[in-house]
């Protein structure tokens, strides 16, 4: 039986993985072979490891049993939900522990106290928008207290035991402080925040709108493929285009295109690579709940999954939920800002900021009426600098959605999902849906808010006319439930055709994923499950189908050899990205420095880079 690791010896191993020392000069200091260094780190990692078999104590009612499959995804059954969700919290802990504590950390804007200076821009940031107080102000209902109670008590349990702590916490030197339900609900919003925040986004609108003549800034605003929205229309889309081919997709077909005469759903986030990822696998079982899928770690709620008798998928459903407003002040006296007729103090509160290695950091936040001034983390978009601006933002609100989560984990049918769905605040998203019996659907979910003017950029705050109105209701927001066709699918792209007030509000993605969903989707009469995950690995895209032959074709006619040659390259490519061609590195790169030459003809050098992210519909007429 080998010895367990000295402190010493784990010392030389820690400054290993910290890049602090060369294997050499390590297995120098402790006196032993390389090989044996490797091996004495490796009986070190695998102490790190949690016992995954066997009885526990946990604070539960009554026993429950955690089970794991072949690929490691957890299996829980108890005879009471709170034991079910105290049963994931332990197992989350398990597993991801040191992940849990990163997130949170994220969330309130304690990255750089483990971590260091590189993470304080993220950490001024997460508090400036209130993350924190966002989640220390939310109500929940009944159910949702005692859940995220039990979640809280199982990550605590976990952590009360004294099983070795991940080695992310040796690396870094600290212990990690008890969980609580606040926890849960900061991490949530700050997923909220990292789908609907995006304040760049707004900052290109006024770069437009300030720079462009109003016949150009049309055309700028407009989207590529627009004719490609979710639910079919008379009329193409007309506004809201930006490019963004890592976007997510979902789709379902229904039992009549099903060779198994039942609904089949599919949904992928497409995510960056993360380690660990984001999600946690995990199915819940207790009376009345029986569901499996991606749960956000740290929260409770399974974003994509199904029950037995239902399955959901989401896509960014990218409506406008906060708005920039420029402040009015006053030179003579930058502590007040213009508001109903008079000049109000701005609300001013410091928090100190921890940071590994060096002195605090004082962060000074001010706030008006509408929410925090957050010019640091807007781009310029002239010469001059931005004129102060509030962030109002839906996730500042006192709710969770933890609710409709647990309701989707009871439902049984589309309609039960429908009256789940209409308690979904935030994010806005794309679901779709479908159940056993054959009926599918698509609703977008979310607290849009209602603005009386339609509007691109930054907002007057010192108008009226630009507060908000409430929100759009849940049956006023584009939906579309058992089509004809018997399928549905959402890339981002446009829900609706035209330029109506709540087209408006989106940041919508071209229409060239859905481009290529759809032609997959209606080329077969019959889809297996095999055909509907196939198209989740499809590497075709639609705008290299439609303008490659078109840039071939321009750079034939050159009388440089190198560039007929490219345009014989593109002329034979079927606009497939495989990893053995050149003509997509080609086509992309020709792309990219196009959209830059196009936005380079109307904007300035300071602002192309902004611009250039969204001139894709001038781009593509222009081509």
């Amino acid at each position: 039986m080998n010895k367990p690791v000295s402190s010493s010896q784990q010392d030389v191993i820690l400054a290993i993985l910290r890049g602090e020392l060369r294997l050499d000069d390590a297995a120098g200091r402790l006196g032993i072979t390389r090989r044996a260094l490797s091996n004495l780190k490796r009986r070190y990692l695998k102490s790190k490891l949690p016992v995954l078999s066997g009885e526990i104590q946990a604070p539960l009612d009554a026993p429950a049993k955690v089970m794991r499959d072949r690929w490691g995804v957890v299996h829980i059954a108890a005879n009471a939900v709170a034991d079910c969700y105290t049963a994931l919290g332990y197992a989350m802990a398990q597993d991801r522990l040191w992940h849990l504590d990163f997130q949170r950390r994220q969330a309130h804007g304690r990255l750089s106290e483990i971590l260091g200076p590189g993470h304080l821009k993220a950490d001024r940031l997460h508090r400036t928008v209130g993350l924190t107080k966002a989640a220390e102000s939310t109500r929940l209902s009944d159910e949702a207290t005692v859940v995220l109670n039990a979640m809280s008590d199982g990550i605590n349990a976990w952590m009360e035991t004294d099983h070795p702590r991940p080695v992310e916490f040796d690396l870094l030197e600290y212990e990690p402080e008890p969980w609580s339900p606040i926890d849960s609900i900061a991490v949530w919003k700050w997923r909220w925040w990292m789908l609907t925040g995006r304040l760049d986004n707004i900052a290109i609108s006024e770069v437009a709108r300030r720079h462009l003549p109003p016949d150009l800034f049309e055309i700028f605003m407009s989207i590529e493929a627009g004719e490609e929205t979710i639910v079919p229309a008379r009329r193409e889309a007309e506004v809201g285009g930006f490019d963004s081919v890592e976007g997510s997709n979902n789709w379902v077909v229904g039992a009549g295109r099903s060779s198994s005469g039942k609904p089949i759903l599919a949904s992928d986030p497409h995510n960056p690579v993360w380690h660990p990822s984001q999600w946690y696998q995990a199915q819940l079982t207790a009376p009345g709940m029986d569901v499996i899928g991606a749960i956000f770690t740290g929260t409770p709620g399974v974003y994509i999954g199904h029950t037995r008798q239902t399955a959901w998928g989401v896509t960014n459903h990218t409506a406008s939920m906060r708005d920039l407003y420029t402040e009015a002040v006053t030179q003579d006296n930058p502590e007040v800002y213009w508001e109903s007729g008079d000049w109000q103090p701005f609300e001013v509160e410091s928090e100190e900021i921890k940071v590994r290695g060096q002195d605090s950091y004082l962060l000074t936040i001010c706030k008006t009426v509408r929410g925090p001034i957050v010019n640091e983390f807007v781009s310029q978009v002239d010469e001059t600098p931005n004129p102060p601006l509030s962030l109002k933002w839906v996730g500042s609100e006192p709710f969770s959605g933890f609710e409709s989560m647990l309701s989707l984990h009871r439902s049984k049918s589309v309609s039960d999902v429908l009256v789940a769905l209409e308690q979904w605040p935030c994010p806005a998203l794309n679901m779709v849906f479908a159940d056993s019996s054959g009926r599918i659907g698509y609703h977008a979910v979310g607290h849009i808010p209602r603005r009386p003017v339609t509007w691109h950029g930054f907002r007057p705050a010192d108008d009226p006319s630009h507060v908000w109105e409430g929100y759009y209701s849940f049956a006023e927001q584009p939906e579309w439930v058992d089509p004809d066709a018997d399928w549905l699918a959402t890339a981002n792209n446009p829900p609706w055709g035209g330029r109506g007030p709540y087209m408006s509000l989106g940041n919508w993605s071209d229409g060239f994923r859905y481009r290529r969903i759809r032609e997959r989707i209606t080329s077969q009469e019959t889809l297996t499950p095999e055909d509907v995950g196939q198209i989740q690995g499809d590497i075709y895209h639609a705008r290299a189908i439609e303008l490659a032959p078109v840039v071939g074709e321009m750079a034939k006619k050159e009388r440089n050899k190198r560039l007929r040659e490219i345009g014989d390259l593109l002329l034979e490519w079927d606009g497939a990205y495989a990893i053995v061609l050149v003509a997509p590195s080609v086509f992309t790169a020709f792309w990219e420095h196009w959209l830059r030459r196009v936005a380079s003809e109307r904007f300035s050098e300071g602002v192309v880079s902004l611009a250039s992210d969204r001139a894709g519909g001038v781009a593509r007429r222009l081509l």
